[in-house]
């Protein structure tokens, strides 16, 4: 055992679980490290992690074991923890390092302890199915400095265990088993020259089949954040190929927010000796794409060096927009089924309930005078022969009707999958024109041409448009459609919408006047399933100008002016 060599101090001193010296600096840690990787085997990397838990946190009772097969196995003791528990074989495995195995994180247990004797244990992996125990007598002992520094020297033994695994694989060995393949240095470190290419052995064939299939990226990366290695990934990185990235810095490849946030992640991991987590933008051919990396520290031929994993998260960013909005517009409905269709209703059972009594009063009164004759009601003598109220009644659930079906086209359209074909704008806009307008309103065609849309969706957008120009605009409203640069437009010379309203417009229940506050957001629904955007601005009249931007126009047989 190496445990009595004096270690000098550099940082902060506490008592240690033994009653040794715990240094909590991680520099002390790294600077003895180095006899981990000096270890040609891996009996011998084991032992010197458990010195160096011993010399740097004063805790003897250390063991490794290995995970497999249902069962821990001993393949590390020291003697203060064999005479404490000599059993070699820990059957079944304990929850807690099954965890450590499976994640690959440290952990304190402090109920469930399989070893004679101990109180807690602390376990932290290697990396490599192994895991770093160390047994204690009294809970007390444990703390986080301590996982987290036992963790530091189990991470960087798993580092080594690699290192003494793959040394065992020398040219002699390799002749006398009769295998004369040989692998290359990683890409980027010249240290070792690579050697000519024999056959693929076959853990080169699955790292290659792992890289070409894996979703993410792998980096290597030193403290400044210096690109040491592409480790999965043969695709292009942003703009640069995976030969032009090696070597430099995130600064270099990254745009400067994205660079920032991965470097000081890079030295998070690294100084706190934990996996971090970070998400940046990437330009890629223009367009902006989103990674969710995770950055883990290990040490790599005698460096601290970090690995850093990052996957393409852009489609699951605008999925979340997507549930963010979806579960916007059923808050929305939900309001428009508690409030918008409950006032309407409360008004037609009102003037139902009022005419009701109006009805009885009447009927008493003609009794009380023997007067039989039928008397036309205030509202005939005046050419009306339904009664006011009635009026009313039928005005209220219209306007229920009208929401209940902008509520269901809404909710269609949210799911719908949109068949796409040729449509004439003049053929679509007659038919809709006739459903949505009265008699006096005019509509003109300024352009013709065709353009691509689901026609039973599209007709709600115009239907939609020209209610809503009547409505505000008056029975004699003059509406006209054309073509824009990206798309088309449906304008009035309606009294037109005040700029600082124009955004509000699109919220559910908003309507400055006589509208239900729906149409123009089934008109938006309608228009992002086709992937279009919907603006308004003023008309050529002063009144109001929707435009439909990104439609997809066919043809243009001419173009007149608005």
């Amino acid at each position: 055992m190496r445990s009595e060599r004096q270690i000098e101090s550099d940082g902060e001193r506490e008592s240690g679980a033994d009653g040794g010296t715990l240094q909590t600096g991680h520099a002390a840690i790294h600077r003895d490290a180095g006899v981990l990787f000096d270890a040609e085997t891996p009996e011998t990397v084991r032992e010197e992690a458990a010195a160096l838990i011993a010399a740097h946190l004063g805790h003897e009772r250390v063991a490794v074991y290995h995970v497999a097969d249902g069962r821990a196995t001993a393949v590390h003791r020291t003697p203060e923890f064999r005479a404490s528990h000599d059993a070699a074989v820990v059957e079944p495995v304990p929850s807690t390092l099954q965890t450590v195995v499976g994640m690959g994180v440290a952990r304190i247990e402090t109920e469930r302890v399989p070893f004679a004797d101990a109180a807690a244990y602390c376990a932290a992996p290697t990396g490599h199915g192994e895991v770093v125990v160390c047994a204690f007598s009294t809970v007390s002992c444990l703390g986080e400095r301590f996982r987290q520094h036992v963790n530091e020297i189990a991470s960087l033994a798993g580092a080594a265990l690699f290192r003494a695994e793959q040394s065992r694989d020398t040219p002699e060995t390799r002749a006398a088993s009769g295998d004369t393949s040989k692998t290359s240095a990683p890409s980027g470190d010249t240290s070792e020259a690579s050697a000519p290419s024999g056959e693929q052995t076959e853990r080169e064939a699955v790292l290659d089949a792992l890289d070409r299939s894996f979703p993410d990226y792998a980096f290597l990366h030193d403290r400044d954040g210096r690109y040491r290695d592409v480790l999965l990934g043969e695709r292009n990185i942003g703009e640069n190929t995976r030969e032009e990235i090696v070597g430099s810095t995130v600064h270099e490849v990254l745009g400067r927010d994205a660079a920032d946030s991965v470097s000081a992640a890079i030295r998070d991991a690294l100084d706190e000796w934990e996996t971090v987590s970070v998400e940046y933008p990437l330009e890629t051919g223009g367009t902006e794409q989103y990674y969710e990396a995770r950055v883990s520290p290990v040490q790599f031929r005698g460096r601290e060096t970090a690995v850093l994993v990052a996957r393409d998260v852009t489609e699951l960013r605008r999925q979340r927009e997507q549930l963010r909005q979806r579960n916007e517009r059923l808050e929305a409905f939900t309001s428009i089924v508690s409030h918008d269709l409950k006032n309407p209703l409360n008004t037609a059972q009102g003037y139902l309930d009022l005419l009701e009594r109006k009805l009885t009063r009447d009927g008493e009164s003609s009794s009380a005078t023997g007067d039989s004759s039928d008397q036309p009601p205030d509202d005939a003598k005046s050419g009306d022969s339904v009664p006011s109220e009635l009026r009313t009644v039928e005005r209220a659930l219209d306007r229920m009707a009208e929401i209940s079906e902008g509520v269901l086209t809404i909710a269609h359209h949210e799911e719908a999958t949109l068949q796409l074909e040729r449509l004439s704008i003049r053929a679509v806009t007659a038919d809709c024109w006739e459903m949505a307008t009265t008699a006096e309103a005019t509509l003109t065609v300024v352009d013709e041409f065709s353009f691509r849309a689901d026609e039973s969706s599209v007709r709600h957008v115009f239907e939609n448009l020209f209610t809503n120009a009547v409505t505000h605009g008056g029975s004699e409203v003059t509406v006209r459609v054309g073509r824009t640069d990206d798309g088309l437009y449906v304008a009035d010379d309606g009294p037109g919408i005040p700029e600082a309203r124009r955004d509000a417009v699109f919220e559910t229940g908003t309507s400055f006047g006589g509208g239900s506050g729906i149409g123009l957001v089934v008109v938006e629904t309608v228009a992002e399933a086709h992937d279009w955007s919907v603006t308004v601005t003023d008309s050529w009249a002063g009144g109001a100008r929707f435009e439909l931007s990104g439609v997809d126009v066919v043809d243009c047989d001419g173009r007149a002016a608005e």
